[in-house]
């Protein structure tokens, strides 16, 4: 991970962090789906592919997504606000969001669950195009 993230921070400070969070949003669209393939293959190997591949697109655009906060917010005391509602939320996300994923799981079945995850790329991406770019 460590590699793919200076990797994802050249490409961030090359082109425009807008449009790699575009593109990798969109190709983990695609690479969330490649799990609900792994599981009904009921492959394990097909399920470490998709791990990799989503886990070298997190890594890839954790850069930009950090990055893009100080070119949103440019008032020094705004920023350390903004950076700090940004941790906050993203706590929020991993703890309630793994909770609510176990009860979507049991409820709504796995493969729903794999199409709502390949969805939340497709919506993020949506929200990034909206953003003004360069």
């Amino acid at each position: 991970n460590a590699l793919f993230t200076s990797i994802g921070g050249v490409i961030a400070d090359t082109y425009d962090r807008r449009t790699v969070m575009l593109t990798l949003d969109i190709l983990g669209s695609f690479i969330a789906l490649l799990f609900l393939v792994a599981y009904q293959l009921e492959s394990i190997p097909a399920l470490y592919v998709a791990t990799a591949l989503q886990m070298t697109v997190a890594a890839l655009y954790e850069p930009s997504r950090s990055s893009m906060v100080s070119m949103l917010v440019t008032d020094g005391e705004s920023l350390k606000k903004a950076i700090t509602m940004c941790g906050l939320a993203w706590s929020v996300m991993a703890s309630v969001g793994s909770s609510m994923g176990g009860f979507a799981a049991e409820y709504l079945g796995i493969s729903t669950c794999f199409c709502m995850d390949s969805l939340s790329y497709f919506v993020s991406a949506l929200f990034i195009w909206r953003v003004g770019g360069e």
